[in-house]
């Protein structure tokens, strides 16, 4: 989509302006791996140019795509050479398109990335995927957590993720007419630092199950225990035991139906499943319980202790997910399906991780910062990958909280 250059209405994280690409300074470039998609105008602008030898990158490199969804997107695409890195880097991964044309002839897609613009009744709201590296550390190595503000200014090139707009009729009788205040209460549950994040994510799970039940039946019901709900305290809230061998048999299918090793291009991801697959002796036929044991060992004597001290760092990528993906409608208008999205993230995290912590026998803050990165660029940008995980769930009803609990 083209700037709009009057001023608009916004509601962002604060750490959005305190992001800046790096460029070939990073570790990981968002033009290797991926396809890069060209908006219409970008196309035609690049066929017009007066630049004879961009001219003739162009016309070897830039195609139209016959599958387009959005001209303001996906109009044209760009020929990848046969490593995935875009043909337009230089031998320093820098932008050749920007570095003789300027930063006006990048694409709306390549302009605006790692940032996601949602349109919510009145506001654009930006916020940044995890899949780049520099957006990682800025997001997730706050301390203080994540803080929103409005502003009115206007709005560079971006890409619309989702478009809500609240007050329209056939939203009279859904909780969707109240997505501000929902949204605003859940992420108050996960930022309540008073409880362990575990318990915070069971309380969110549970206000959102009785927030279901409350409106397939009276929406006026519901939205008088959304009103009045607590989220400074949630003390009394039932206790469930955990069943590690479930899991573990979990994330034993669950990587087999990835076919990481055949299917998935990103090394690093590949690395790190083969280390979690070691780690648990996921290809083994030993008894789940043996390996279910290997996961609590690591789990209690590397991730618990690292969690305790850096917390902050998996609330900050809750709370970032919920903001950018219209939580907790991310799936359907059942809000709990977006929970049970929410939750099947932040169990692939917790997952590889402990495996990772195993391996290298030590816990850093930047080793979980760089695994959360991996997982986000391989997993977030799947086409159908996590979507098939939650219909698994759904189709086996383990949509609900007596089977959340024991997994968290």
């Amino acid at each position: 989509m083209s700037n709009l250059k009057n001023p608009v209405k916004q509601i962002n994280p604060t750490y959005l302006k305190d992001f800046k690409c790096i460029g070939g300074s990073c570790e990981d470039s968002c033009c290797i791996g991926w396809d890069v998609d060209i908006d219409r105008i970008t196309f035609r602008q690049y066929f017009r140019t007066k630049d004879s030898s961009m001219r003739s990158m162009f016309q070897s490199y830039i195609y139209k795509n016959e599958y387009c969804y959005s001209t303001e997107v996906d109009y044209g695409k760009v020929r990848m050479e046969a490593s995935k890195r875009c043909p337009f880097l230089d031998e320093n991964c820098y932008c050749k398109i920007f570095s003789n044309m300027g930063e006006e002839y990048l694409s709306n897609v390549c302009s605006s990335f790692p940032r996601v613009t949602n349109a919510i009744d009145d506001y654009y709201e930006t916020s940044l995927y995890l899949s780049c590296p520099e957006a990682a550390r800025l997001v997730l190595l706050n301390p203080e957590g994540i803080c929103f503000e409005e502003n009115n200014q206007p709005l560079n090139k971006h890409v619309l993720g989702s478009i809500v707009d609240t007050r329209l009729a056939e939203y009279s009788d859904s909780p969707v007419k109240f997505f501000h205040l929902i949204r605003k209460k859940c992420i108050s549950i996960i930022q309540n630092r008073n409880y362990p994040l575990t318990k915070r994510l069971k309380a969110l799970g549970n206000f959102l199950e009785i927030l279901d039940e409350k409106s397939d039946f009276d929406l006026a019901s519901m939205y008088n225990y959304l009103n009045n709900f607590d989220t400074d305290n949630f003390s009394d809230l039932p206790e469930a035991s955990s069943s590690l061998p479930l899991l573990v048999s979990l994330f034993q299918e669950w990587t087999n139906k990835l076919n990481t090793f055949s299917s998935i291009e990103n090394a690093q991801f590949i690395n790190y499943t083969k280390l979690v697959r070691e780690a648990f002796t996921l290809d083994s036929g030993e008894d789940i319980k043996v390996k279910s044991a290997l996961y609590e060992d690591s789990l209690q004597r590397y991730f618990e202790p690292f969690l305790e001290e850096y917390e902050y760092i998996f609330e900050n990528d809750l709370v970032n997910i919920m903001f950018k993906n219209v939580f907790p409608f991310s799936m359907t208008h059942r809000m709990f399906d977006g929970y049970l999205m929410l939750i099947i993230h932040f169990l692939w995290v917790r997952f590889y991780m402990v495996a990772f912590f195993s391996a290298s026998k030590e816990a850093s803050a930047s080793d979980a910062v760089k695994l959360i990165q991996v997982l986000a660029k391989t997993l977030d940008h799947h086409n159908t990958y996590m979507d098939d995980l939650f219909y698994e769930l759904k189709d086996c009803e383990y949509d609900n909280m007596e089977f959340i609990k024991v997994l968290i």
